[in-house]
């Protein structure tokens, strides 16, 4: 409580305490808590900490110490497992390790200690908090066991789409449990593994895999890759690895070609009276697709020669169709396509007649040129390709070289014309060979001198090579940030006139010198990366590496001495010694100075620059070295001459190291001296021309290129005009200055010139010329309207072209993919065009299937247009009208009809409407339908017509039931090609035109006495009609019987019911009667 008794203004603060009540004469512990820590690395039986206890006042002397429970768990694995874990000596309090102990297990372990005082039996407790350091000793854990990715050999690396995420954890922590990533080769596939790991990069620390080359299925369908999890603990660091697998995604973009190998034969031969059908020869071709594209399919060009033959569209087997006269000879080509590409092969066949006469025909070689390709260093009789003639009259040929070097690089088979090497070839020596085989007959009389040209492809078989096997160089402690320290420069004697442009400082470098220093990578130029303030010797190693795989590699040892500003430095200053006549002729003088004075203190030697191939620097023979004190004197050796001069002046290096300084010097001086007394040469660029190639896409600031022009120790660079470009006039290393556009201009041409900046002498200028490559960077667009219409014959082959799509691209073709065209589907039409339809890469629309009107006449086709990147922004409309041809025969509704027809039907009558479809288009002509009789009985001649357009059969005479009671005649429906037939039945039927008439009397003179119902006679009458116009069903003879009165006799006369009274009468009378079925 504030005890200020002046302040009326109280305050009071509290705070709590524990008292732990102890037994009188228990044991005390000197702290109430211990704690320690231990590292996991830690082994057992390590000391972890010691706990004293005192003896309390009347107790014993000795003090047992225990762990004990305290009914909690440490953080995994409890009380019990700790006990495990550790161990405490029971006498001395000094708790040790029993195991070995895991941060990842548990971080923290709680234990209780007790002390017990033996006499009494008395206690004390404290607890003891055991913290486990952790050390990076778990390594990385992926979380799959293995990886593996499809990516199309379309997929564009510029894109930089991620083509998977690796996930790796490591339970360390610190920088032992931050996880990097990187990518090796995989050394146990049988596979290019180091190419391959080329072709993928991954972020270091995302983990995600991306494209940086583009893939080809054909060169490589699987790579198999170790993807790298390591930590980044600085001193040791643990990784592991897992296995990756990419699978390359095949995509059409190979085109089948023809086998045309040297010992094929393209002419054949075969007799006029072969069978048709017969053999004549099979083509083949092969794409390197995979089998899942298309198959490939055969056929000849439409050509008149192609008409005698046949081509199997599956196999490619030419076979032998004769038609009419055939002996000659024959141009074919044979085309085969994978549905998206085609290649064709031109064969020559000659059809022989039976008999051949005999005439002497010359030799001739079977090609112009005999050309093959092979790669160095490949091992002795490694077979190139055969020399073959045309034979026709089966000579036997000699093959002979003409030519005596080679004879000593090539081996000729004498009889079998094959040409093999003798030993492994250079290119770095030669290039390639012509020369010419000769190929004769035994006899002598006839022979041919055929071409040979060999080219010796290089592979990637030498290491760059620096021009010093190592540097010594000095720079001021404190020097500025990007100051130049020295420029390493590496050449390829694979490719001598393209310079090194892969620059790195090697990884095995300590991380000091590292972040020290850096290398720019296409110019090798090493520069101050941080500050380097104190006095120090820095020893680096540049690697250069060459640009084809499999990217061999030079190393150059640099030491960098880091001196203090105020520091002499050793310098080497020379002048070059013109018209003095001496033995030996002096070239140059130079003097070694330290700051200010001169230096004597030093051991020196002399280079020359060989423009031999490979140019290179090598010990001075053209020039010889003496050292007096401080000078040293170059002078002309008698080995000195033109040739070994580069660019009409000796280059020279002077190099002075200085042992004895603290620390050791070492100084180069290059020269180049002029010779027989002439001025010293102005500065001479390496080459007359520089031509490159940037991407339009290069940002400013991008390196370009860095020239180099020798002549002078010290050369002013410029370039003309500096405004895309720019040039550092010191180093030569030109540079973007603004963006590019290679659709606005797509080389530039710029003038480069070097000025000696002693002297102002300026040399002769060089050309630079920056061709920029394309991206793509323009969509492609439709020439004129989006829209056009073409027309196309149903019976057009496969293959003929439609119509042609009009694109424009302000990209070049080889910035990406090649344009490529996709038909698109319509809202209402579910069918696909590419079914009928193929789009070739030239933009030829053509028929890839047949085409048939009837079932579809208009196609509406929607065309898409891509390159790669950019589609066009609407689709091309392409009506295609299908024309018609007369394809389709005309179809009857009904083969025959049966059709019932009165007698008494007036002229003109309808008998029948005969019924033909076509299917063909009426517009066209091929549709309209002409139909006529073509067949009839006798009866029916001229008594039916047929309308030639409707097909209506008409009555054109009369009836007569009673003549003829069924006509049969046949219509014909034509187009002019084709005709269906329908036969036609015509019933007549029966009209009431004829009247009874009676045929007989039987009656005779009877008494007058006769008794009634006596007979009289018989009448019978006869009625032409039949049916219901008779209404009778058949003629009786009726009995006439007098009745002796008159009577009511129901009769039907003519057709009608009358009363007839019959009377007897005494003469005879005409009574014709219809017996009704009863008396």
């Amino acid at each position: 409580t504030d005890l200020d008794r002046k302040s009326e203004l109280r305050r009071s603060s509290s705070v709590y305490a524990r008292v732990r009540v102890a037994p009188a004469r228990a044991p005390l512990f000197p702290a109430p808590a211990y704690s320690a820590s231990i590292s996991e690395s830690a082994p057992a039986g390590s000391e972890v900490v010691q706990l004293t206890a005192w003896a309390a006042k009347g107790g014993g002397a000795v003090v047992i110490f225990t762990l004990r429970s305290t009914g909690g768990a440490a953080e995994k694995g409890g009380f019990a497992g700790a006990l495990l874990l550790f161990q405490l000596d029971c006498q001395t309090g000094v708790l040790r390790t029993a195991d070995k102990l895991d941060y990842e297990t548990a971080k923290v372990h709680h234990l209780v200690v007790r002390a017990t005082d033996p006499t009494s039996g008395t206690y004390s407790e404290v607890p003891v908090t055991v913290r486990v350091l952790d050390e990076n000793d778990e390594s990385p854990k992926f979380t799959a066991a293995s990886l593996e990715v499809t990516v199309s050999e379309l997929e564009d690396p510029r894109l930089r789409r991620p083509l998977l995420t690796a996930s790796a954890a490591d339970p360390d922590t610190g920088d032992g449990g931050r996880v990097t990533f990187a990518i090796k080769p995989d050394s146990g596939s049988g596979e290019n593994s180091s190419s391959s790991a080329d072709l993928f990069e991954v972020d270091s620390t995302t983990g995600v895999l991306r494209l940086r080359q583009k893939l080809d299925r054909e060169a490589a369908a699987l790579h198999r890759l170790r993807l790298v999890a390591r930590d980044s603990h600085p001193t040791s660091p643990r990784s592991s690895l897992v296995p990756l697998t990419v699978r390359v995604a095949d995509f059409n973009d190979n085109p089948p070609r023809f086998r045309r190998g040297d010992n094929l034969t393209r002419l054949f031969r075969i007799n006029a009276d072969l069978p048709p059908g017969s053999f004549v020869a099979k083509v083949t071709a092969l794409d390197a697709d995979s089998a899942e594209q298309p198959a490939l399919r055969y056929w000849l060009a439409p050509d008149f020669g192609a008409r005698q033959f046949r081509m199997d569209e599956r196999r490619g087997v030419l076979r032998y169709r004769p038609r009419g006269a055939a002996v000659g000879r024959y141009n074919l080509v044979a085309m085969v396509t994978d549905s998206v590409h085609w290649d064709r092969l031109e064969l020559t066949v000659e059809i022989l007649p039976s008999a051949t006469g005999g005439f002497e025909r010359p030799l001739r070689c079977a090609r112009r040129l005999f050309h093959a390709r092979v790669e160095e260093n490949r091992p002795a009789g490694q077979q190139l390709l055969q020399i073959q003639v045309d034979n026709q009259d089966q000579l036997d040929v000699d093959f002979q070289l003409l030519n005596d070097r080679a004879s000593s690089t090539f081996s000729l088979n004498s009889s079998s014309g094959w040409l093999a090497t003798k030993g492994a070839l250079d290119r770095e020596v030669s290039s390639g060979f012509g020369f010419e085989v000769r190929v004769a007959d035994l006899a002598g009389r006839r022979y041919a001198d055929c071409s040979v040209q060999i080219d010796i492809a290089g592979v990637n078989d030498n290491r760059p090579g620096f021009e010093f096997a190592d540097e010594e160089v000095a720079i001021a402690a404190g020097a500025p940030v990007g100051t130049e320290v020295v420029r390493a420069r590496a050449t390829d004697p694979d490719d001598p006139m393209r310079p090194v442009d892969d620059y790195r400082l090697d990884e095995v470098l300590p991380e000091e010198s590292r972040k020290l220093f850096a290398v720019n990578a296409s110019t090798g130029v090493v520069t101050i990366a941080t500050a380097v303030d104190a006095v120090s010797e820095h020893r680096l190693t540049i690697v250069a590496r060459d640009w084809q795989p499999p990217h061999l590699e030079a190393r150059l040892r640099l030491t960098v001495l880091a001196l203090p500003p105020t520091s002499p430095r050793l310098n080497v200053a020379c002048r070059p010694v013109l018209g003095v006549d001496a033995k030996p002729r002096p070239l140059a003088d130079c003097r070694a100075t330290l700051g200010d004075q001169p230096f004597v203190d030093f051991v020196a030697d002399l280079a020359e620059f060989s423009p031999a191939s490979p140019p290179t620097w090598r010990p001075a023979t053209a020039a010889a070295l003496t050292v007096q004190g401080d000078r040293l004197l170059l002078t002309a050796t008698p080995l000195l001459s033109p040739e070994r001069l580069f660019r009409g002046a000796l280059q020279l290096a002077v190099t002075v190291r200085a042992a004895e300084l603290r620390p050791p010097r070492t100084i180069r001086r290059r020269l180049s001296l002029p010779v027989d007394g002439l001025p010293s040469p102005p500065p001479v660029f390496e080459a007359v021309e520089y031509r490159v190639h940037l991407s339009e896409a290069a940002p400013p600031g991008t390196s370009v290129v860095r020239v180099r022009a020798d002549g002078s120790d010290f050369v002013a660079y410029s370039i003309e005009p500096a405004v895309e470009f720019r040039i550092d006039s010191s180093t030569g290393h030109v540079t973007s200055a603004a963006p590019l556009d290679r659709e606005a201009r797509p080389t530039h041409r710029l003038t480069l010139r070097a000025a000696d900046a002693a002297t102002g002498a300026i040399g002769p200028s060089a050309s630079l010329v920056v061709d920029l490559v394309d991206v793509n960077d323009e969509p492609p667009r439709w020439l004129g309207a989006a829209e056009a219409s073409s027309s196309v014959s149903e019976a057009a082959p496969v293959g003929t072209e439609v119509a042609r799509l009009r694109l424009s691209d302000a990209d070049v073709a080889s910035a990406d993919a090649a344009v490529r065209f996709h038909f698109v589907n319509a809202a209402n039409d579910t069918d696909d065009p590419s079914e009928w339809f193929d789009i070739l890469p030239d933009g030829r629309l053509v028929l890839a299937g047949p085409l048939d009107r009837e079932a579809r006449p208009v196609f509406e086709l929607l065309i898409l247009a891509s390159d790669g990147r950019f589609t066009t922004h609407k689709p091309f409309r392409q009506r295609v009208v299908v024309n018609d041809v007369n394809d389709n025969p005309p179809r009857c509704r009904s083969d025959s009809l049966l059709v019932d027809m009165s007698e008494a039907a007036p002229l003109n009558a309808t008998v029948a409407w005969v019924a033909a479809e076509d299917a063909d288009d009426p517009a066209s002509g091929f549709g309209r339908l002409v139909f006529k009789i073509v067949e009839s009985d006798a009866g029916a001649i001229g008594k039916f017509g047929v309308d030639s357009d409707s097909g209506r059969v008409a009555l054109m005479g009369r009836l007569d039931r009673e003549i003829r009671d069924r006509h049969e005649l046949t219509v014909a429906a034509s187009d002019g090609e084709f005709s269906c037939r329908t036969r036609l039945t015509v019933r007549v039927i029966d009209f009431n035109d004829c009247p009874p008439v009676f045929t007989a009397w039987e009656l005779r003179p009877v008494p007058e006495d006769l008794p009634a119902g006596s007979l009289i006679g018989k009448v019978h009458a006869e009625d032409c009609d039949i049916g219901e116009s008779a209404e009778i069903e058949k003629l009786v003879d009726l009995p006439l019987i007098y009745l002796g009165e008159e009577v009511d006799l129901p009769l039907i006369y003519l057709g009608e019911e009358v009363d007839l009274p019959l009377i007897y009468l005494e003469e005879e009378v005409d009574l014709p009667l219809i017996y009704l079925g009863e008396e």
